[in-house]
């Protein structure tokens, strides 16, 4: 059994290699179909189609081979039977399809603004755990990634809870996850400790600038070498908006909703999988 709720005060950590296909991960997927409504077509028989991602390197395993192993468990992941203790209806998935997570938000990118941009294009997709580096090149046959130029880096925005519980031990993960939400809106970050506001606001841009630099010499490194031919460089994900000012490279843009890009992308591409399959119906 799982409870979902914002207000939890001792929350499960999602930090491990088992999340991604565990059941806490299941229950937390069909609560997010659940309150996005869409429990409501399946009372009528009617199933989704679901797009997933895994970061860049668990969906290859090595130099542009796909790890099929984790792939196939990912997609038969959300298969599996959850059920609602009241016995309500639930969403039914009728095809899944599993997809690296940072060329999803290049994708919703380019459907949004219209503008593919040149040949080359980077994403620098910063997540909780881990931080996708992708270099993709566009041909005639669509986009391709360039491995020799990609990897996860595993530094990102739970590298900065790190780093701020280190200077104070007592520091609750939802503490973190505040001050971060104030200083990234308000340049300001107080928090309550022993019973007292205090400012931390110092403490956070150290933080936040800190791991920002760590990320971007790991994206330095692996785009150098093909920095002069790079027409875009994206930064996507949740931990976007806190640390892409702190990237310290040059041209980087912050993509519009970053922490919800590469769900777009993947809508985007379950969208056109529904096409498809009604242009084979009349045909």
């Amino acid at each position: 059994m799982v409870t979902v709720d914002a207000g939890l005060i001792d929350p499960e950590e999602t930090r491990g290699e088992q999340y991604k296909t565990s059941a806490l991960n299941r229950a937390v997927v069909f609560h997010a179909l659940h309150r996005a409504g869409l429990d409501e077509p399946a009372a009528r028989g009617r199933g989704l189609c679901l797009v997933t991602g895994l970061p860049y390197s668990r969906y290859f395993a090595s130099v542009g081979t796909r790890d099929n192993a984790q792939i196939e468990a990912k997609t038969l992941h959300y298969q599996q039977p959850v059920a609602r203790l009241n016995g309500s209806p639930i969403a039914r998935i009728v095809w899944h399809t599993v997809s690296p997570e940072a060329v999803a938000a290049l994708a919703a990118h380019n459907v949004e603004t219209r503008n593919p941009g040149g040949r080359w294009s980077a994403v620098i997709d910063i997540g909780g755990q881990t931080t996708d580096i992708v270099l993709v090149t566009r041909n005639t046959d669509g986009v391709t990634i360039d491995h020799a130029h990609s990897a996860t880096a595993p530094t990102a925005m739970l590298s900065v809870h790190d780093y701020m519980r280190q200077k104070i031990p007592g520091l609750s993960r939802r503490a973190c996850e505040e001050a971060l939400r104030q200083f990234t809106h308000m340049q300001r970050a107080l928090v309550r400790i022993e019973r007292q506001d205090q400012d931390i606001s110092e403490l956070v841009a150290d933080s936040l600038a800190a791991v920002g630099a760590v990320i971007g010499r790991q994206a330095d490194r692996l785009l150098a070498a093909a920095s002069a031919d790079i027409d875009l460089i994206l930064v996507a994900g949740g931990g976007a908006e806190a640390l892409g000012r702190f990237l310290r490279i040059r041209g980087v843009e912050i993509v519009t909703d970053p922490q919800t890009a590469n769900a777009r992308g993947f809508f985007y591409k379950a969208r056109e999988r529904i096409r498809e399959v009604r242009a084979r119906g009349r045909a």
